[in-house]
């Protein structure tokens, strides 16, 4: 089974997209599998992507409806066949608050074929070409746009942890309509059995249409990661990119320490800066916390933290200006009396200043779970969040369902919108329907399938606490 959910939302004329896809799996026989999906997207007002045309008429919304099939065959030890056909109608819908009606319902079409060769042991070229009516990907299908795409590419293993690609992109395949060819690699090693270390090269140059950010863009990245203490961890990852109208520095940092068994120092540092001809942009976010579980009883576990934000931008081309400094203070915590229930609260406070003054937020929720079955739970969502002299509550309910060893698909419907992401953190706090999915998994599940490592019953489900 697998599912999507999309939201997009555009600040400048205050559009928003909601696309949801749902699909089941089967393999009708060795080498072959068949999918079957349904897909649904509704865009409001005007269209969120300024080149989607999908909807213009105002105080009307595009409602669309798609059937989706896709067969992937491998025809011989060496060569794997793709093909994907979809299916669907686009409506345009009014709607008075108590009624809706469609109008202009027209047909809309996506086909798509690709074909993988194993070349030899190390190496595989691939190709897929997709003809789709749409210019803002597949939650944007248009009756009165066509557009076609082509990835042929090369991959090819020729050390351990070590890979060369090379690639064709064209159309929508880079940003929507335009073509590129990019090569590059990858490759992994150890420095000693406690230090891994990795490094990747990437050119992509823009042969048709007007690629963001300029013609050509060069990326150079170095990873590094220590795991030899029993107590602490580090890694880190240095990253260059130049795009020709900009260049950009990204450096990322994580440790770890282990006080003892219950308890155990976190931090992630990012650290951002991109420097154009009109100006540049700093993005600065650290993020301090501990984390305790009560593990001679495992009944309580929770996570602290505090975070440092800081984005500035002083250049138009990297987008709208800004001088936005805030600290954010957070409390999660997880508490499962029994096997079947289990309760999660979080507690958020926000200051924050930017050009327009200073500001205060928080928020405080809870979430009780109750497992009905085996794999069917229910949930409610109790939420207060209170900023800018106002003050919001709301309920949300869910229900979920194990589709896999720790692997939870929960479908829900919130009454309440909170729109701030630092707030929220990992959860989602729009108004309306919404998929989460959780899954619960430890070292023990790179060691194999043994059922101490993968039991779904004999281990709590997933917390936010231990899923940050």
């Amino acid at each position: 089974m697998k599912g999507e959910y999309i939201h997009s939302h555009a600040n400048a004329n205050d559009a928003t997209r909601n696309g949801v896809y749902a699909g089941l799996d089967f393999q009708v026989a060795k080498g072959l599998n068949v999918e079957f999906g349904l897909r649904k997207s509704t865009e409001t007002v005007a269209p969120v992507f300024s080149n989607s045309g999908a909807n213009t008429t105002p105080g009307t919304e595009v409602d669309q409806n798609s059937v989706v099939i896709k067969v992937a065959g491998k025809i011989s030890d060496s060569i794997t066949l793709l093909a994907e056909a979809e299916k669907g109608r686009s409506a345009n819908s009014t709607g008075n608050g108590t009624s809706t009606t469609s109008s202009n319902s027209s047909s809309t079409d996506r086909y798509a074929v690709g074909a993988e060769y194993q070349a030899h042991q190390q190496g595989v070229v691939y190709v897929k070409h997709e003809r789709i009516d749409s210019e803002s990907g597949l939650y944007g299908l248009n009756p009165t746009q066509s557009n076609a795409s082509t990835v042929l590419g090369y991959r090819h293993n020729y050390l351990q942890d070590t890979s060369a690609f090379s690639e064709y992109r064209l159309k929508d395949a880079v940003s929507g309509y335009d073509g590129a060819a990019a090569y590059g690699l990858r490759h992994g090693w150890n420095v000693s059995p406690d230090v891994k270390m990795n490094a990747a090269f990437e050119r992509l140059k823009c042969i048709q249409g007007n690629c963001t950010g300029g013609s050509e863009t060069t990326a150079v990245s170095l990873a590094a990661s220590y795991t030899g203490s029993d107590v602490w961890k580090l890694s880190g990852k240095l990253e260059y990119r130049d795009a020709g109208t900009s260049d950009t520095w990204l450096g990322t940092f994580g440790g770890g320490f282990k006080f003892n068994r219950d308890i155990t120092g976190l931090s992630k540092i990012t650290l951002s800066k991109a420097s154009a001809a009109d100006g540049h942009r700093n993005y600065d976010n650290a993020q301090f916390g501990l984390a305790w579980r009560q593990t001679e009883r495992n009944e309580w576990n929770a996570l602290a933290k505090v975070q440092f934000i800081r984005d500035v931008n002083t250049a138009t081309s990297l987008g709208l200006a800004n001088d936005t400094h805030a600290t954010v203070l957070a409390l999660t915590t997880n508490y499962q009396p029994t096997a079947r229930f289990v309760m999660n609260g979080r507690l958020a406070a926000k200051r924050a200043r930017d050009a327009y003054g200073s500001y205060n937020l928080n928020l405080a929720s809870l979430r009780a779970t109750y497992d009905i079955t085996d794999r069917i739970d229910l949930g409610i969502i109790a939420s207060r969040f209170a900023g800018n002299g106002t003050v919001q509550k709301g309920v949300g309910l869910e229900a979920g369902v194990l589709v896999g060893q720790g692997l939870w698909a929960s479908v829900g419907y919130n009454w309440f919108d909170v729109r701030d992401k630092d707030l929220l953190d990992s959860d989602y706090g729009s108004r309306g329907v919404y998929l989460r999915l959780r899954y619960k998994f430890d070292e023990s599940l790179f060691q194999g399938s043994a059922s101490s490592a993968n039991s779904t019953n004999n281990a709590a489900k997933p917390t936010q606490a231990e899923t940050k």
